[in-house]
C-alpha cells in the first residue's frame, strides 16, 4: 500500500473515533516495554520454582512506585509496599517458598516503605475471604499469582524536606538516608496527611521482567512484563493525585485516564493499520479496552523422546474489578463461587503439519460448564505435562493431532457474544483483557560427566484483536 493511503486510514480513524484526540493523553500498551503501570502475569514458588522480579528506573527522576503481589485465584492482594527508584535505578525482589506460602527477599539497596527485613516478609492472607469466596483462604494460596507495579509520582526536594535525595544512591551505592522516607509516611509525617508533598509530573520510563526458576530442574522462563503507557490523567493545576499510603489498594488498574488509544493491524479486508480512540465512562474500562483481545495463539510441545512438556500462562490484571459486584460488569459475565468466576473459551488445535483436531477439545478436569478459564491467573498444562507446577492447571490432551503443534484459544464465538466492552463513541471491542505467555521445558537428564542437560524458554503469546464501531 501507498503511504499516502496509509496516512490517511490512520487519520481517519483518529478524527472518527474520538474527535482528534492526542494519544499522548491516552492509555495504551507501549510495545517498546516503557510505561508507568507494569503488569507481571505470573509468579510461582510452587514445584521447587522461586520468582525474580526486577524493575527499572530509565529516567534521572527519583521514582515513586507501588509495588502489589496479587493471589491467581481471585486477584487478593497478599503483599503491598511503596517502592522508592533512584535515578537510573535497577531494584530486584526474590520470592521464595516458605513452609506455609512465600515470602519475598531482597539483596537491593532501594528504599521501600515499609523497610523489607533482611530475611524478607512473609505474603499475607488478610483479604482471603473477604467477602466469603469459598476457596482455599490459607496461606499456600499466595505461592502463586500475578503482579504489578504502578508509579505513583516523581519525587522532588524543597529546601525543608529533600526525600529525593534520601533516595539517591551515593557514590558507595547505597541511598543516603532510606529513614527520611518512612519518617514522611510515620505518624504526622508530612506525606500522612497528604502524599502529593514533593510529588511532581513526569512519568513512564519503567520497564521490568520477572523470571521463574527452578534450579533443580536447570530451567528458568523469563518474560518482560507488559507496559502501560500514558496511564493517568494529569491536570497541571491539581498535580499528581495517587502517592498514597504503603499498602493501600489505590493506585490500581481502575485509577486511570478514561481514554485509551488502541493499534490494530489486522482490521477489515484490506489490512490496513488502524488507531482506535475511545473514551470510557470510567479508566477501568479504558485499561481493559487495551489489554483486549479475541484470541491468544501459541506453541505446544510435549514430546517424550526429548522430555519435552509445555504449559501455557494467561493472566486477566483487571477481572477482579469486573466481578466484584452482584453483577458483573463488561467484558465479564460471572461473579466469583467456590469454582471461581468461570469465562467461556474455544480451543481449536492444530499441528505441524497442518492436521486439525478430530471430534471436541476438552480441559480436564472439566470446568463447570465447559472449557473456561475460571481464575484471574490461569495455566494450560498440554498432555499433562505440568512444566509450572501450578495449583490452578488445566489440561488439554492433544492425541488426536499428535504431541507437537500450535493452538488457538479464542474469548469470542458465534454462539456467545457477552465477552464485549463498548466505548462511548460506540467502538465495540470484542474478547477479554490478557496477558501471559508459554513455557518449554526439555528434561534430558545429566551427561556422563554428572552434567544436568536440562533447559527451558518462554515463548511471548501471539493475540489477535476484533473492534468495530466508528474508530474501525
Amino acid at each position: 500500500m501507498r503511504k499516502t493511503k496509509l496516512a490517511t486510514a490512520v487519520s481517519l480513524a483518529i478524527a472518527g473515533s474520538a474527535g482528534m484526540l492526542n494519544t499522548a493523553q491516552a492509555v495504551n500498551v507501549n510495545p517498546d516495554g516503557l510505561g508507568e503501570v507494569l503488569l507481571y502475569p505470573y509468579y510461582s514458588v510452587r514445584n521447587n520454582q522461586d520468582t525474580l522480579v526486577t524493575v527499572t528506573n530509565t529516567t534521572a527522576d527519583v521514582k515513586a512506585v507501588k509495588v502489589r503481589f496479587l493471589d491467581g485465584q481471585n486477584t487478593k492482594e497478599v503483599l503491598d509496599f511503596n517502592l522508592y527508584l533512584s535515578p537510573f535505578d535497577v531494584w530486584t525482589g526474590v520470592v521464595t517458598a516458605t513452609e506455609n506460602g512465600a515470602r519475598l527477599t531482597t539483596p537491593d539497596n532501594s528504599c521501600t516503605v515499609p523497610a523489607i527485613p533482611e530475611d524478607g516478609v512473609e505474603f499475607r492472607n488478610f483479604e482471603f475471604d473477604e467477602p466469603a469466596e469459598g476457596v482455599d483462604t490459607s496461606l499456600d494460596r499466595t505461592r502463586e499469582g500475578h503482579l504489578e507495579i504502578i508509579e505513583m509520582g516523581v519525587v522532588t526536594d524543597s529546601p525543608s524536606f529533600a526525600p529525593a535525595m534520601a533516595a539517591t544512591h551515593n557514590g558507595d551505592g547505597v541511598p543516603n538516608d532510606c529513614s527520611v522516607l518512612e519518617q514522611a509516611w510515620s505518624g504526622g509525617g508530612v506525606w500522612r496527611g497528604d502524599g502529593n508533598v514533593n510529588i511532581e509530573l513526569n512519568p513512564g520510563g519503567l520497564f521490568g521482567h520477572g523470571l521463574v526458576m527452578n534450579v533443580s530442574q536447570g530451567a528458568a522462563y523469563a518474560y518482560q512484563a507488559t507496559a502501560l503507557d500514558n496511564f493517568f490523567f494529569f491536570d497541571p493545576d491539581f498535580g499528581f493525585p495517587f502517592h498514597t499510603d504503603p499498602g493501600t489498594l489505590l493506585p490500581g488498574l481502575q485509577t486511570a485516564d478514561t481514554v485509551s488509544t488502541v493499534f490494530v493491524s489486522q482490521q477489515g479486508a484490506t489490512n490496513v493499520p488502524t488507531v482506535v480512540n475511545s473514551t470510557w465512562v470510567n479508566g477501568l474500562d479504558a485499561t481493559s479496552s487495551v489489554l483486549m483481545h479475541n484470541a491468544v495463539m501459541n506453541y505446544f510441545v510435549t514430546n517424550e523422546s526429548i522430555g519435552a512438556g509445555t504449559d501455557w500462562v494467561i493472566t486477566f490484571p483487571t477481572k477482579r474489578f469486573h466481578i466484584q459486584t452482584a453483577i458483573p460488569t463488561p467484558p465479564f459475565t460471572e461473579t466469583f463461587t467456590a469454582d471461581g468466576a468461570c469465562e467461556p473459551v474455544g480451543l481449536a488445535i492444530w499441528n505441524r503439519e497442518e492436521r486439525a483436531q478430530t471430534g471436541g477439545l476438552d480441559f480436564s478436569p472439566q470446568p463447570p460448564g465447559g472449557n473456561a478459564l475460571c481464575w484471574e491467573t490461569n495455566v494450560i498444562t498440554f498432555n499433562n505435562s505440568s512444566v509450572l507446577g501450578s495449583a490452578l492447571e488445566l489440561n488439554v490432551d492433544t492425541s488426536s493431532v499428535g504431541p507437537d503443534g500450535w493452538m488457538r484459544l479464542s474469548f469470542v464465538n458465534s454462539i456467545d457474544d457477552d465477552h464485549q466492552l463498548a466505548s462511548l463513541e460506540g467502538n465495540t471491542f470484542f474478547g477479554l483483557p490478557a496477558i501471559g505467555f508459554a513455557t518449554q521445558e526439555y528434561v534430558n537428564g545429566v551427561d556422563q560427566a554428572g552434567v544436568l542437560i536440562n533447559y527451558g524458554g518462554m515463548f511471548d503469546h501471539a493475540f489477535s484483536r476484533q473492534i468495530s464501531g466508528s474508530g474501525t
